[in-house]
Order: C-alpha cells, then sequence, then structure tokens
C-alpha cells in the first residue's frame, strides 16, 4: 500500500488515539488487546511454520498483546515465556494462558532450541524512560542469537530521537498505523519487514488520520 494512503503517526500520537478510542467511543482497552492479539495471531498462522514461538514480554500492552496471540493460536505451537517483570502473572491474560495453553516458563533467554522465534513484546511506543542494563543487556543477547525475531508495534527500544540499544527485527507487527520512525531509513532497518495490523477503525470519526480502505487483518507496507 502506497504510503500517502495512510497517516503516520508519532508514538506520543500512538498513544492519544488509544485513549481516544478507549474515552471517546467507550472501547475497552482488554477488547483492543484482543484484536490485537487476534491479528498477531492470524498474521503467526499465516507466516510461521516453526514451531516454537518464545515470547520476551514487558508488564505493558505489548506484552499483553503477545499473550493475547498465544492464547488465540488454533495451530500447535510450543510455547514459551520469557517475562521481565514479575507482576504480568498477576495478570488476566497470563493466567488464562497458563491455565489453558501448555506454555512453559524459562529464564532462558534466548532459548537454546534452533528452531525458534522469538516474540518481541518488551517494550512498545509507551516507553518514556531510559532502558536500564539488564535489559539492554537482554536485547543484546537476543540480537545476538541468530534467531528470527518478530517486534510487536516497533522493535523494542526504538526511539524516535537519539539512539538507543533496540532489538534488531526480522518482522514488526505495528498496530493500528504506522509509525514515523519508519520514516527515518536507519531506524526503519531495525524493523526488518513491517506489516500493519489493520483494526478497521475506518469506520468511526477519526479525521484527519487515513485508515486502510479494506478489511483484511492486515497489510504488508
Amino acid at each position: 500500500m502506497p504510503q500517502q494512503n495512510l497517516s503516520f503517526i508519532s508514538y506520543k500520537e500512538a498513544n492519544e488515539l488509544d485513549h481516544l478510542l478507549v474515552q471517546k467511543y467507550k472501547i475497552p482497552m482488554k477488547a483492543l488487546i484482543e484484536d490485537a492479539g487476534q491479528r498477531i495471531r492470524q498474521w503467526i498462522e499465516d507466516h510461521i511454520t516453526i514451531p516454537h514461538l518464545h515470547g520476551v514480554i514487558g508488564k505493558g500492552n505489548n506484552g499483553q498483546d503477545v499473550l493475547s496471540a498465544f492464547l488465540q493460536l488454533k495451530k500447535e505451537f510450543k510455547l514459551s515465556l520469557h517475562l521481565c517483570d514479575e507482576s504480568i502473572k498477576k495478570t488476566e491474560l497470563f493466567n488464562r494462558l497458563i491455565t489453558e495453553k501448555n506454555v512453559s516458563l524459562t529464564q532462558s533467554t534466548p532459548p537454546t532450541n534452533r528452531k525458534t522465534i522469538i516474540i518481541d513484546g518488551i517494550f512498545g511506543t509507551g516507553l518514556s524512560r531510559p532502558i536500564g542494563p539488564s535489559i539492554h543487556q537482554l536485547i543484546t543477547q537476543l540480537n545476538q542469537s541468530q534467531h528470527p525475531i518478530i517486534s510487536i508495534d516497533v522493535p523494542s527500544g526504538l526511539n524516535e530521537n537519539t539512539p538507543s540499544p533496540c532489538i534488531q527485527a526480522t518482522t514488526t507487527l505495528a498496530m493500528m498505523l504506522p509509525k514515523k520512525v519508519f520514516l527515518n531509513h536507519e531506524k526503519k532497518e531495525t524493523c526488518g519487514t513491517i506489516y500493519l495490523m489493520n483494526f478497521n477503525l475506518k469506520k468511526y470519526d477519526l479525521h484527519p488520520l487515513k485508515f486502510p480502505n479494506t478489511m483484511e487483518a492486515y497489510i504488508k507496507l
């Protein structure tokens, strides 16, 4: 899809869009996360044949998107999780996933199994603080692992302005609208192939934002 047919938004605008959908249109964040999980799940089932998916997740919405996708997977995948924050264990999606699916928890990241896809849900556009040394080390290990990495929304740590350590993704599954950071050639290279997860928001009064004119669940940019 040509770039001129879509709005590219900043991280701040992405967070404002989430807030608008929740506050003005009364769409629960839980429903937005479920929609994100559905689209990620469909993309995974359409593209991934490697049997092992290893989610590396933080406590924000990106991590919840990964949990939602894992919960909705229809095909048989071996699932494992590395939690970057213990508070994730208190969330509804985590407890449903552990109850309903065979998921292993591991502190070994990256996994030693070569036939593994890493799903990066550590940080998203809401990151507003410097990355600490432990996450910096984790990102470095993941980048050196030679496993394919699928990042949710943006590669974790990708900063709009100043350089910072970030995931070097094979694929990025962007939520709702592409991000302005993708227009920077150097930063775009950290994203790999970019797909836009289409939430079908064209039906809402969100002028002047331009959304995909299609019902497809995702679009390759």
